[in-house]
């Protein structure tokens, strides 16, 4: 048998949003400012959501695409619960059924709401089409709505036309699955068999596959395996690190124009440049050098670029930056990327991600690839026995795309919710903080015990346990050479950041380890835990 047996139902979020993107670039080919999907097909396509309702034509469903942003679901409040489950934010609801106005009136002042750029709305009007309302209501909503109607049926061909890489796994696994029912059909067949019946013998093994396949991941994958609680982090942690948060760059140098070896994705290829090169300085310590293409035309501008970029490279923490050796900065709308002792940077995808408040978290994934999973670098976490050893214990993934890509994305994809949840609690509400706690616990413990340098961030304080209030007391009851020495015997268990004797990030986490490789488990008597570290 043919068929891979880890196709799971479903997309993930960023699957979502990439069709939405890639449809809103030829939405603006067409110059439509959205368009207005009816039947179950496109719905489904664009949010992922499906449902038996489908099957009564008394309710009709409406989903807006506009020419920016997520698109806008008005449904009947039936089936408002299931909408929430998908990736959407606006989410509108009528009493249905209403016969009398079936979500025409709300229907029409969202699309009035829809920002007028080209003054037209496409509906799937054309070919192998069909619009899944009343008649009598499109042509009511037709006369009253404040913008055109037209057919939007070639732009929606074009959407759907071009399979992603995704849709691709799915589209394989199907075929396999008949391809195998077709190879197995001769050995089923006797003589005697009618075509009726043969037809009828390969209905069955077609069926009885994905049945086998699914029987097989219920039994030996069900136990293992929770379902991953969000599809990208990126996405759902907007606030862990804003403009207003503290940055430690400090200043920027020109130093002309050089040739430069560069990654370039929009020709997916390694280019040679002559970029405009500058000398990213931090208050920490660390100096990044910063490549803008040759492109941008003038150091003001490179420069300009280079600036903007550094200062959200400085609100990142000091250990995401530790291997970063070089930025790249292109223009052009294409994903950003980590690795290569290096951030990879589009400016027209960093506008894409500043516009959805995200850059700085997008920034926190690329860099986590550079410095903690990256093959070459001083330790890489994602190979790590520690690391491992909490991959199996947690027996799950914070995301989808961890779970797609264990070796790849899963350092990535966890250490952005470690952060909020140990330095930004207090912007992510109880919900996601749980959520987090429960899939990844033990991988939360082991970034507890990196004794990562993560400043500029701060612990939140207010969300601290007793158990960290009885370690900061102890430390602190000691004179500072005692806890500057404290920090130095630290040093074998992970402690990165100076030697200040103020209490931190740092000294948290190697202090966690310690305790930890010590067995020692009771925190009664710390303050003679720290002098036996000391040899006192």
């Amino acid at each position: 048998m043919n068929s891979e047996t880890n196709i799971k139902r479903g997309f993930a979020d960023e699957e979502f949003e990439n069709r939405t993107l890639r449809a809103q670039e030829i939405m603006h080919e067409y110059q439509l400012d959205g368009i207005l999907l009816t039947t179950p097909q496109n719905i489904r396509y664009f949010t992922g959501y499906d449902s038996q309702f489908w099957e009564s034509p008394t309710r009709p469903w409406f989903v807006i695409v506009p020419l920016s942003g997520k698109p806008i679901a008005i449904v009947p409040e039936i089936g408002e619960s299931e909408f929430k489950k998908t990736w959407l934010d606006e989410i509108k609801t009528w009493p249905s059924p209403r016969p009398e106005d079936e979500g025409v009136s709300l229907l029409k002042s969202n699309l009035e709401n829809v920002k007028k750029t080209f003054g037209q709305i496409g509906l799937e009007l054309g070919s192998e089409m069909a619009l899944r309302m009343p008649i009598s209501d499109f042509l009511k909503l037709k006369e009253v709505v404040g913008t055109n109607l037209v057919d939007g049926s070639n732009a929606i061909w074009d959407m759907r036309m071009i399979k992603t890489n995704e849709e691709l796994k799915k589209i394989k696994f199907v075929c396999s699955i008949a391809s195998d029912a077709y190879n197995a059909l001769p050995s089923t067949l006797s003589i005697g068999n009618t075509e009726r019946e043969a037809v009828h013998k390969l209905k069955i093994d077609i069926l009885k596959i994905p049945l086998l396949v699914s029987l097989c991941a219920f039994i030996f994958f069900e136990d293992a395996n929770a379902e991953p609680p969000y599809g990208g982090t990126i996405f759902h942690f907007p606030e862990a690190i804003t403009s207003k948060d503290p940055s430690t760059f400090l200043d920027m140098k020109y130093e002309g124009q050089k040739q430069r070896e560069m990654f370039d994705r929009r020709r997916n290829s390694w280019i040679k440049n002559s970029a405009y090169i500058f000398n990213a300085i931090f208050s920490d310590g660390s100096n990044i050098e910063v490549q803008v293409n040759s492109e941008f035309s003038s150091s003001e501008n490179a420069f300009n670029y280079a600036e903007k970029y550094s200062k959200v490279i400085g609100q990142l923490p000091k250990i995401l930056r530790k291997d970063v050796r070089t930025v790249w900065i292109h223009k052009g709308k294409k994903p950003f990327g980590g690795g290569n002792f290096n951030l990879l940077i589009h400016t027209d995808q960093g506008d894409e991600y500043i516009s959805k408040g995200i850059l700085e978290e997008t920034l926190i994934h690329e860099a986590s690839h550079t410095s903690l999973d990256w093959p070459g670098i001083s330790k890489n976490h994602g190979i790590s026995k520690g690391w491992i050893e909490a991959q199996k214990a947690d027996k799950g993934y914070i995301s989808d795309y961890a779970e797609d890509f264990p070796n790849r994305e899963d350092i990535a994809e966890s250490f952005l919710p470690w952060v909020v949840v140990r330095y930004k609690a207090d912007r992510i509400g109880e919900k996601h903080r749980n959520k987090i706690i429960k899939a990844i616990p033990n991988r939360l413990r082991y970034f507890d015990l990196q004794g990562f340098d993560m400043r500029p961030l701060k612990l939140n304080e207010k969300k601290q346990d007793n158990k960290t209030n009885q370690m900061r007391n102890a430390f602190n009851s000691f004179s500072l050479n005692d806890r500057k020495r404290i920090q130095g015997k630290l040093r074998e268990y992970g402690y990165e950041s100076l030697l200040d004797g103020i209490w931190g990030p740092g000294t948290l986490s190697a202090v966690r380890r310690y305790l930890s490789r010590n067995e020692i488990r009771s925190l009664t008597g710390l303050e003679s835990v720290f002098k036996a570290l000391l040899g006192d």
